[in-house]
């Protein structure tokens, strides 16, 4: 079972499976990481187990629009995961909170890079992946 952390270690999640690992590089995840793009695991609601201690949730917008609210540690500025009005009852788990490399290696290669229109140009398309302009979902 995957496990995750926060910085600081208070807040702390597992789950049991996640449906599909995602690059992910739209300008949201962009500014919530600090990166040019998130690695994301999507993972059901209910198979996602938080600590007892709840997460800060902050209420956001998606550039297309979405309401998002992000899940984090409310004593370091550590975010474990996102949820999304267009992934209903799905929890998107940032992949560098997993505890372990064996566990980011578990969840294998992703299988779809998401907003590759501002994928960076030094950046190549991973191969084998889908590729998808903007969210397969999006409202």
């Amino acid at each position: 079972m995957p496990r995750g952390s926060c910085l600081c270690g208070k807040l702390t999640y597992s789950y049991d499976n996640a449906v599909m690992k995602c690059i992910c590089h739209c300008l949201t995840c962009r500014k919530l990481t600090g990166s040019t793009y998130a690695t994301t695991l999507l993972v059901p609601e209910d198979s996602l187990k938080t600590s007892t201690n709840p997460p800060l949730v902050t209420d956001a917008v998606h550039e297309v629009g979405m309401k998002m609210q992000f899940h984090g540690c409310d004593s370091c500025p550590s975010t474990l995961y996102k949820t999304a009005a267009g992934f209903p009852n799905m929890k998107i788990v940032f992949a560098g909170t997993l505890d372990g490399n064996d566990d980011i290696a578990t969840e294998g290669k992703p299988g779809g890079e998401l907003w590759v229109k501002y994928r960076v140009p030094w950046l190549k398309p991973l191969e084998g992946c889908r590729q998808f302009e903007e969210f397969p979902t999006a409202n």
